[in-house]
């Protein structure tokens, strides 16, 4: 099962996506502002993150941000999604290695499969730098 940590203030569309993407592949924590989506990410540690760039207080772009100076969650995937489209923060966030932009209203099976693919890059990330730091044997 794929944690899935959703970052929107808009409350409606967190149960949207819960009924959207269903809960026999993901299990969906929600989080309203930036701050919580940071917590949430330190605590729950998610395999993926599906950010509002534009939440308020501190916007999805700085949330990006401050994720990536987190050893633990630095290599998190993130897809960000704007509504109403705004170029500027989604440039801003592909710039900052978010690992795609996805639409809203969401379509279900474009989601599913960018969630599987950003989930599977990083885990083949992860086994190739654990691969790197593997001491040599010796002779």
């Amino acid at each position: 099962m794929i944690k899935v940590l959703y970052v929107d203030a808009k409350t409606n569309r967190g149960m949207e996506l819960k009924g959207v993407l269903g809960s026999d592949e993901y299990n969906i924590d929600v989080a309203f502002t930036g701050w919580e989506g940071l917590g949430a990410a330190m605590l729950y540690n998610p395999d993926i993150m599906l950010l509002d760039l534009l939440i308020p207080v501190m916007d999805g772009v700085e949330l990006l941000r401050l994720l990536r100076t987190e050893e633990k969650q630095a290599h998190l995937p993130v897809l960000g999604f704007t509504y109403p489209r705004n170029e500027d923060f989604e440039k801003r966030a592909l710039e900052m290695t978010c690992a795609g932009i996805f639409e809203y209203p969401f379509q279900p099976d474009v989601l599913s499969e960018m969630i599987q693919q950003a989930v599977a890059a990083t885990e083949e990330q992860k086994k190739s730098t654990e691969q790197k730091e593997l001491p040599e044997p010796s002779k």
